[in-house]
């Protein structure tokens, strides 16, 4: 039976780790802990010039409990970064201050979706001392772009979260607020 904790903890190589649930290309061993076999590949989405790459199950977050981020070709998306426990150095290998870890931080969320007649982007930045968002619409029947560009300086009014699955970010400004949710 797998240990039916949350959190997934790595060997340095990334093979041995915990989750709720072990899957069909994992066994259990006799601590909980789930494996995968070596010779089992998880399926993917394949990329170009990517197709010798295998991918593994994808941690329940970015960082790992020493605070180094996982490596990897994953098969789904990251749920969680964990950015607090994530050990931010400086150059000369001594700890990053309060204020590097947060102006170093930048935050990205995006969408595009296409359809028949038209291609829909949207966008929010959070580069700590400016979000920026944008929407553009391409009409391909009338070869028509609209876009609506939103930038504001130095927080408040704008704000991204953590989570690549469960996103949320918004921008407001004087022409309206640009909100954006990924679920």
């Amino acid at each position: 039976m797998a240990s039916r904790q949350q959190d997934e903890n790595y060997s340095s190589d990334g093979a041995i780790f915990k989750r709720d649930t072990c899957n069909a290309k994992e066994a259990t061993t006799a601590d909980g802990m789930c494996h995968l076999d070596a010779s089992a590949t998880v399926t993917a989405p394949t990329i170009a010039g990517l197709s010798g790459i295998r991918a593994r199950p994808a941690p329940a977050t970015l960082i790992n409990r020493l605070g180094q981020p996982h490596f990897g070709y994953f098969a789904e998306p990251v749920a969680q970064f964990s950015l607090p426990q994530f050990v931010y150095r400086t150059e000369m290998d001594g700890s990053a201050s309060a204020w590097a870890r947060y102006f170093h931080y930048k935050q990205f969320q995006f969408v595009a979706l296409q359809g028949a007649d038209f291609l829909l982007g949207m966008a929010l930045a959070d580069i700590r001392y400016l979000g920026s968002g944008f929407v553009y619409l391409y009409d391909m029947t009338t070869n028509h772009l609209t876009e609506l560009n939103f930038l504001q300086p130095l927080g408040g009014r704008y704000a991204t979260s953590p989570s690549p699955v469960n996103g949320h970010g918004y921008i407001r400004a004087r022409q309206g607020q640009l909100a954006l949710t990924l679920s």
